[in-house]
């Protein structure tokens, strides 16, 4: 196992979020395990609590409540790897 993960084990979601992102401008990219095909259409994902979960929509509901049925989570920044709060839009699917 790497340093990382036995390091992130004790560590809470918001602490490895911190712990597995490196700052690229504004954005802040997630270095750990992603889904997904090609760098900017690949996403961040981690487990909570034994639930997987695309980090971007953990960390907004964490942050702002349930997402709203019928809409997802878009980055602004067209970075799908970004998990700066800032970056991250509620808006309609299509």
């Amino acid at each position: 196992m790497s340093g990382h993960a036995l390091s992130n084990r004790w560590l809470t979601p918001r602490q490895r979020i911190t712990n597995m992102t490196i700052p690229d401008g504004d954005c802040l990219i997630w270095q750990g395990a992603v889904i997904g095909g090609s760098d900017n259409k690949s996403y961040a994902n981690f487990r909570v609590a034994g639930k997987r979960w695309l980090v971007h929509r953990w960390l907004w509901t964490e942050t702002h409540g349930a997402i709203p049925e019928g809409l997802t989570i878009d980055h602004i920044c067209a970075r799908t790897r970004c998990l700066n709060i800032d970056h991250l839009q509620v808006v309609t699917r299509g």
